[in-house]
């Protein structure tokens, strides 16, 4: 059974979790705002094209592995030496979807029929 201090401390999360997300849409907004502004029409499409391909790579990284850590974490008695070997994959692939995407920026960008997207 839950004691009653686990019970608030649980509550208590989950408002400041709920608190946090709250921010969410206004901080995107005022980010939106900003960077429309400050790189124009154009050149915000171009920003949000990069942006849109580095996260697509980033969640299909952690898709790939996600379900197989989840089992792993899940069934193990002590899940730190399954972190430690989590993070230290992650970091693997990050640096290697980094050298990717940063190698192969210019035929990406004359793909896409915009030279300039090299650069961000």
């Amino acid at each position: 059974m839950i004691e009653q201090s686990q019970r608030q401390s649980i509550w208590s999360g989950t408002l400041r979790v709920f608190a946090a997300e709250l921010l969410v849409v206004p901080t995107g907004l005022v980010i939106a705002i900003f960077l429309s502004r400050s790189l124009g029409p154009a050149g915000y499409g171009l920003y949000s094209l990069a942006a849109v391909l580095t996260l697509w790579l980033s969640n299909t990284i952690g898709a790939i592995f996600s379900r197989a850590i989840i089992k792993f974490v899940s069934e193990a008695d002590d899940w730190r030496a399954i972190g430690a070997t989590v993070l230290r994959w992650d970091s693997a692939l990050a640096l290697g979807a980094v050298l990717l995407v940063w190698s192969f920026a210019a035929p990406i960008s004359r793909a896409l029929g915009e030279p300039i997207l090299t650069d961000y």
